[in-house]
């Protein structure tokens, strides 16, 4: 090991953490330092990795917090520093995978890329966007929104990161998201109606699905209310009830396993006085999946599962 090289780039990136963000600036420094002191292995590979692998240095050039992020907490409070940072290096190894170059350069700057547009019940218009993270950067990479476009305001949004499990791509959700305004009830309520009874954020789990099933995913997980990154008073929603309800159950880690395909009624079992209402549904869910395969397939995506080859170490082994 070129042990000079290495504590060159550790230099420079203790500086880079110090101009990051004035507020609360020499805590943070310390921190980064005691973590890299606490997992020597595990910093000097992540700083490695940064710079070395194209997948990575091209969206660590315009996002510097990337850094950071394995000295935190990361999707769930279990995971440790060399897990953190190994699922953040799968993550992009398999984002660059899925999109083209430019998509993935787009994105990478701040581009917000239109998934699907839905027209309501009363005409009302609602667009399921993909971004990466901003504040939500602690509990994935990337955020899956529903946008009311009336009112020019995101009514959900899922914050997820993509996964490497059994050497294949899946999926990891962070975050389940609504408004916190004091008209969020009413913003949500008026959603619902407009989509035929659709609860926001089912409707997002139907998207994200759907992009996945694009994408050739075929794992899913969404973190339990007691290893999520926030599960003090700053969150109201209870993932656990969520996760169960699309038929999810507890497994390793503090992770819900999801099904690998949402469970809906058919037509025939839904009783005869709701099924106009939930046939409108039907069609909705099948606009959304034309739409979102379309722009999977604008943005660049393989054609079969992907199977993710062995870059590192399997994803949920223990490291330092």
């Amino acid at each position: 090991m070129n042990y000079k090289k290495y504590l060159d780039t550790y230099y420079q990136s203790v500086a880079l953490v110090w101009k990051l963000d004035p507020n609360r600036r020499e805590a943070r420094v310390l921190r980064y330092i005691a973590k890299g002191l606490l997992h020597p292995v595990a910093s000097i590979n992540w700083l490695s990795t940064l710079k070395e692998v194209p997948q990575l240095s091209l969206w660590f050039r315009s996002n510097p917090r990337l850094l950071l992020k394995p000295s935190r907490h990361y999707i769930s409070r279990n995971y440790n520093f060399g897990l953190r940072a190994q699922i953040i290096l799968n993550h992009y190894t398999i984002l660059i995978g899925l999109l083209s170059r430019p998509s993935y350069e787009a994105l990478s700057q701040g581009t917000t890329h239109l998934l699907a547009t839905i027209v309501g019940k009363k005409g009302g218009h609602y667009q399921i966007t993909l971004r990466k993270t901003d504040k939500f950067d602690r509990e994935g990479e990337l955020v899956l929104g529903l946008k009311d476009c009336t009112q020019d305001r995101h009514v959900f949004w899922f914050v997820f990161s993509l996964t490497r499990y059994e050497d294949q791509a899946g999926i990891e959700i962070g975050c389940i998201q609504g408004p916190r305004s004091g008209d969020a009830r009413e913003l949500i309520k008026r959603a619902t109606k407009e989509l035929y009874g659709i609860r926001p954020r089912n409707l997002l789990a139907d998207a994200l699905y759907e992009l996945a099933t694009a994408w050739g995913l075929s794992k899913y997980f969404g973190v339990c209310n007691r290893s999520r990154v926030y599960n003090g008073y700053q969150t109201h929603a209870d993932y656990d009830a969520f996760w169960m309800e699309l038929g999810g159950i507890l497994d390793r880690d503090g992770m819900f396993r999801l099904p690998t395909k949402l469970f809906h009624h058919q037509l025939s079992e839904v009783p005869s006085h709701h099924r106009s209402e939930y046939g409108r549904r039907i069609k909705l869910r099948g606009i959304l999946s034309k739409q979102i395969i379309m722009a999977a397939k604008t943005l660049g995506f393989p054609a079969e599962e992907i199977r993710v080859s062995a870059l590192n170490n399997r994803l949920f082994q223990k490291v330092n």
